[in-house]
């Protein structure tokens, strides 16, 4: 997708995330929109609102939420448009500072969860599609670290190899 876009990346990612969500083994807890209760009650609190219940999110906040805590501090925008997807999922599914590491691990550079000039140069010095490829190596791995690591995990595999279809 050239010149891909917050605009042209939310809508694959909402249909990607779906609505309402309270599975018993995801650690995340009750997610609509795959905002998390957490997120959007201190999305909410930063605005001087009181509590809200995830379900009552609507698709134009949960888009607010991914443009200002997930796009931006993921510094999606400066990213070429072969990797920008791919980057902005990986920081809603991972988180912003994990995602910065799988990126410095596809580009070969120190993988300290801030994306500085040295990771942006790498970036720069490596063709989009090649960093695309060791990008998705990156999170297959990550996914079998998490597994790994916690077998109630497995359960989710397909819904995690659905969502790289979309990348592969």
């Amino acid at each position: 997708m050239s010149n891909a876009d917050f605009a042209d990346l939310i809508k694959p990612l909402l249909r990607r995330e779906g609505g309402y969500v309270n599975h018993p083994s995801d650690r995340g807890g009750a997610t609509n929109h795959g905002i998390t209760q957490r997120t959007y009650t201190a999305w909410l609190i930063d605005r001087g609102l009181g509590y809200m219940d995830v379900r009552a999110m609507s698709i134009v906040e949960a888009a607010e939420i991914y443009r200002e805590r997930y796009w931006r501090p993921a510094m999606c925008e400066i990213l070429p448009s072969e990797i920008r997807g791919i980057h902005f999922d990986a920081a809603i599914n991972h988180g912003v500072r994990r995602a910065a590491i799988l990126l410095q691990e596809a580009v070969g550079v120190k993988q300290d969860g801030v994306i500085g000039r040295i990771t942006l140069a790498a970036v720069a010095a490596i063709g989009g599609d090649l960093i695309r490829a060791r990008y998705l190596a990156a999170r297959y791995r990550f996914y079998g670290q998490i597994i790994r690591r916690d077998r109630s995990q497995l359960e989710f595999i397909v819904g995690w190899m659905a969502r790289m279809e979309d990348f592969a």
